[in-house]
C-alpha cells in the first residue's frame, strides 16, 4: 500500500498517472478509492486514539474502583489504534493483521464504554470505537 500524502489533490495524482503510464480512467479511479479508503482508516483510528486517552484519563479522575476494566480497555484501545495509524501510513505488510486485533479492542472497548454504569464521557469513546472498527474492517 503506497504512502497516504494529505497534500496530493485531483490534478496531482493526474499527472502522476500520466507520468508513470497508468493513466487509465479505472485505474485512477481505484487508486483514489484505495487513498481514501486509507485516509479514512487513519483517521478513524486516530479520533478513536484520542477518545480512548481522554476517556481513560477522565475516569482515572473519577477515582472509581467500577471504572478499572473501562481505564485498561481504553488505555490498550488507544494504543493499539495509534498503532495501527502509524501502520497503515507507511504501507506495512502487517497492517492487516493489526487492523484485525484493532477492531477486536475496538469492539471489546465500546461494549465496555456503552454499559449504563459507564460514565459520561465513555458514551463519546463508545461512537469512536464503533467507528474505528467498522473503517478498520474494510481492509
Amino acid at each position: 500500500m503506497p504512502k497516504v500524502r494529505n497534500d496530493l489533490d485531483s490534478e496531482k495524482i493526474e499527472y502522476l498517472f500520466e507520468i508513470s503510464g497508468n493513466s487509465g480512467t479505472e485505474e485512477k479511479k481505484e487508486k483514489e478509492k484505495e487513498m481514501k479508503n486509507s485516509k479514512n482508516r487513519i483517521d478513524a483510528c486516530l479520533v478513536c486514539a484520542i477518545e480512548c486517552e481522554e476517556c481513560a484519563t477522565c475516569c482515572i479522575n473519577l477515582n472509581d474502583k467500577n471504572n478499572l476494566k473501562s481505564i485498561a480497555l481504553c488505555r490498550d484501545c488507544a494504543d493499539i489504534c495509534a498503532l495501527c495509524a502509524r501502520f497503515e501510513a507507511r504501507g506495512s505488510s502487517f497492517c492487516d493483521a493489526l487492523c484485525k486485533l484493532c477492531i477486536e479492542v475496538c469492539v471489546a472497548c465500546a461494549a465496555e464504554c456503552e454499559k449504563p454504569s459507564a460514565p459520561d464521557c465513555c458514551k463519546k469513546t463508545a461512537s469512536a470505537c464503533k467507528k474505528c472498527a467498522v473503517e478498520c474492517s474494510k481492509m
